[in-house]
């Protein structure tokens, strides 16, 4: 990232934010949980899925997609759950959510390529993609963007691709709110949402929705202001 360098690893009360991340992918169900990442960042980040019993995968640094798609023809699975590396703040509820409906139309014979909540806060969701599908798409796309981001080799593509934008459920819908982390600014918020939530004291879960959305609708973390002598 070029406004937030190695923000993956950046501290929020003691631990990275990648291990946020994966705390609570590891409650979504899944048969592999791998961190796909680039060579250059393999050795930084290979501790960190350690500990949270991750495997690790290291692909092409640029063509995200592609990296995805090597990692797909090496496990060879047919669901692809993706959460990005700097959201430590995701609705781990939803992603399980989303997944059980994702294989529940599948079950029913529809043709779905991919699958994610709209109007959970910006940096709370995740994507779920057909593995084939993506196969699919990466063979026929040339544009740079879609090798970038990966979801949009789906989901820009209506007519080859069925792609579903699903109303999150009201207990997930918040999309006034932003838990990623892009900017500086982000990363702030990030430590008061921590500060709020913590109470200096790591949890041993990862937090659920409730407390989350308890800590972004705080006026110490959603309305700071910063006071210079």
């Amino acid at each position: 990232s070029s406004r937030l360098p190695q923000k993956a690893l950046k501290e929020l009360n003691g631990i990275t934010v990648l291990d946020w991340v994966l705390m609570s992918m590891s409650k979504v169900k899944a048969n592999k949980y791998y961190v796909a990442t680039d060579e250059s960042s393999y050795e930084a980040l290979k501790p960190i899925c350690d500990r949270n019993k991750f495997e690790i995968f290291a692909g092409d640094l640029n063509n995200v997609l592609k990296r995805y798609c090597d990692l797909i023809e090496k496990i060879k699975v047919d669901v692809v759950i993706r959460a990005t590396a700097d959201n430590p703040f995701l609705f781990y509820e939803a992603a399980q959510n989303s997944v059980d409906e994702f294989e529940r139309r599948m079950l029913n014979g529809e043709k779905i390529d991919y699958l994610t909540y709209s109007g959970l806060p910006h940096g709370s969701g995740v994507e779920i993609f057909n593995a084939n599908s993506l196969l699919k798409a990466e063979k026929l796309t040339s544009e740079p963007f879609d090798r970038e981001h990966v979801g949009p080799a789906l989901y820009n593509h209506k007519t080859k691709f069925t792609s579903l934008f699903y109303k999150a459920p009201s207990r997930f819908y918040f999309p006034e709110y932003r838990t990623t982390i892009d900017t500086p600014a982000d990363y702030r918020r990030a430590l008061s949402v921590i500060n709020c939530l913590s109470d200096k004291m790591l949890p041993n879960e990862p937090f659920t929705t409730e407390q989350i959305l308890s800590a972004v609708k705080n006026p110490s973390v959603k309305d700071t202001i910063l006071f210079f002598p």
